[in-house]
């Protein structure tokens, strides 16, 4: 390979520059992607924490719902027992 990039040098020296740039910017790009990636990963468990969280808050606030349409139903039959009595 180090022959091959010496010889494109010999033979034409801004091929070779543009190879050697081509060389470092397709590294940068790597570890672009990399980063990007990682950062991504990081940001999707902070999105799966508080998705988790959300849904425990919401299974929390049904259950409490219910409690509520029981004491709704409690109250009606106590006004209907107060009413049947007048």
């Amino acid at each position: 390979m180090e022959n091959v990039v010496l010889e494109i040098i010999k033979t034409s020296p801004l091929l070779g520059f543009f190879l050697v740039f081509w060389y470092f910017q397709r590294q940068d790009y790597r570890d672009l992607i990399n980063s990007t990636q990682e950062e991504n990963y990081k940001r999707e468990e902070k999105y799966q924490d508080t998705i988790d969280k959300n849904q425990s808050i919401i299974s929390s606030l049904a259950d409490n719902l219910n409690v509520v349409e029981d004491v709704k139903k409690d109250v009606e039959e106590i006004k209907n027992a107060i009413n049947i009595r007048r």
